[in-house]
């Protein structure tokens, strides 16, 4: 055997060849895993933003509903556009069920802020896992190329 060969063999552990294939197959896995968490976080995101605009939709309505009985009604009948829109803002800022709505807005978006808190944790665990993998897979083929060069010597020395 030449010095050439000790020196490559003496860098080519086989027991740590082991561990980093099956690191691998571990990365390999947990990647997955990673894949589904980021995509079922990003479908409860968008559900998450349908639910807000549904929410507002439904508030918008129920605020309208209640300004026009109130005009009806005639709890809005002031002579200029400021009265007025003092008259609907109190009629809107009584009625329970304009209070019920604007409550369902407010946790919709709060429920959307941790959604998308939720969306950037499950892509920073993908990336982990991706650069964990890359990183593996680079030792790995740094072990292939040692092994490649022992067997380049082996054939030289016969």
């Amino acid at each position: 055997m030449s010095e050439r060969e000790d020196l490559i063999r003496s860098l080519l552990d086989p027991e740590e060849v082991e561990r980093l294939r099956d690191k691998l197959k571990s990365w390999a896995m947990s990647i997955t895993l990673a894949q589904q968490g980021v995509d079922t976080t990003n479908r409860a995101y968008r559900e998450g933003k349908a639910a807000l605009a549904s929410a507002i939709d439904q508030k918008d309505l129920i605020e309208s509903e209640v300004a026009l009985v109130a005009v009806l009604d005639g709890k809005i009948d002031g002579k200029n556009a400021e009265t007025r829109a003092l008259q609907q803002a109190v009629a809107l800022a009584e009625n329970d069920a304009v209070i019920a709505a604007r409550e369902a807005v407010a946790e919709a978006a709060r429920a959307l802020v941790d959604l998308e808190a939720r969306c950037d944790d499950a892509k920073t665990g993908y990336d982990f896992c991706i650069n964990t993998w890359k990183g593996a897979l680079a030792q790995a083929s740094y072990d292939a190329a040692l092994l490649n060069a022992i067997t380049i010597l082996e054939k030289e020395n016969g």
